[in-house]
């Protein structure tokens, strides 16, 4: 898009109410982005966002230096890094772009990459469940029966579990293995807590609205 074009973009957007709160949400994803990974190879910064956080990103080049970027979001709006915050800038994160003039590498010693390997786990759970033969039962007793080498033929067909393994040394690969193995338990007791106070509130409400039926006589129930 020309410059032009981009203005009158920015232009038409700068009015809109949902302005505030599309910026918010992008101005988190790339911060969520950022704090993945311990170094980011410049021109790498359009594919990561796009792998990981399903972003669309333009490089603003000026011959082989790069100036910046362009977000072009799934809402429609158009913003340019600044627009977002001047934070966001790469002279401002040197201790990440500096860094990656060889590689982009993720950060396995802080948060994100925990809960992204916990999000691995949850999904594997899911799918476990929806590929197994005993979908009469719950959710919940399911994840109860569910052990560790039961998921990880599902982890690897994940997108995401593709994609940090992409971004991990040989050695940061089998750290992979064992963050899995270590959160696996956490994750299991959350998530079985989770999908049963689901399931009782379901059942209740079933309950309630069988209780209602009858009690409003809709079939005409009772003894005459």
């Amino acid at each position: 898009m020309s410059g032009p074009k981009l203005q009158k973009v920015f232009g038409t957007h700068s009015t809109s109410k949902l302005l505030p709160t599309h910026r918010k949400r992008l101005l988190k994803q790339i911060e969520i982005t950022y704090g993945l990974f311990k170094s980011i190879r410049p021109n790498d910064l359009a594919d990561i966002p796009k792998e990981y956080q399903s972003i669309a990103i333009k490089l603003d080049k000026r011959g082989e230096a790069t100036n910046g970027y362009t977000i072009y979001d799934k809402s429609g709006y158009v913003f340019m890094e600044t627009e977002l915050s001047p934070n966001i800038r790469r002279d401002k994160r040197s201790n990440i772009f500096e860094n990656g003039e060889e590689f982009t590498e993720i950060n396995t010693n802080n948060k994100q990459f925990t809960l992204e390997v916990q999000k691995l786990i949850k999904a594997a759970f899911q799918t476990c469940y929806l590929k197994s033969k005993q979908q009469n039962r719950l959710f919940s007793e399911s994840i109860r029966t569910i052990k560790l080498e039961n998921i990880l033929p599902y982890k690897t067909q994940s997108k995401n579990y593709v994609f940090l393994e992409r971004h991990l040394t040989k050695n940061q690969k089998e750290l992979l293995y064992k963050v899995l193995a270590k959160e696996f338990l956490l994750v299991k007791k959350k998530l079985c807590k989770q999908e049963t106070k689901k399931e009782r509130e379901t059942l209740e409400n079933k309950f309630k609205l069988i209780g209602k039926v009858l009690k409003k006589d809709v079939f005409n129930v009772g003894t005459k």
